[in-house]
């Protein structure tokens, strides 16, 4: 477990990085959205927004993409490991 401490803590903090800056879109009625910026998750800055929301592709994209550069970080560490 020591030796993959780094990966591990690095992919915390790429999670927790990726809800501090979520991306938000507008929804409005007729379907069509309007990127808002970004702000964490649990943020009021856009509640006077109508139909305004956390973009859960968009942060389901940044998740994914980070976990993966975390995990090619832990193959490096585990290869460079074994010689």
């Amino acid at each position: 477990m020591r030796r993959y401490l780094l990966a591990l803590s690095l992919g915390v903090f790429a999670i927790i990085g990726c809800c501090v800056w979520a991306p938000w879109m507008q929804l409005d009625s007729a379907g069509d959205s309007t990127s808002l910026g970004f702000a964490p998750v649990w943020t009021s800055d856009f509640r006077y927004f109508p139909g305004a929301t956390v973009d859960a592709r968009a942060l389901a994209t940044h998740v994914t993409l980070a976990v993966i550069f975390v995990a090619l970080i832990g193959v490096g560490q585990a290869l460079r490991r074994q010689g």
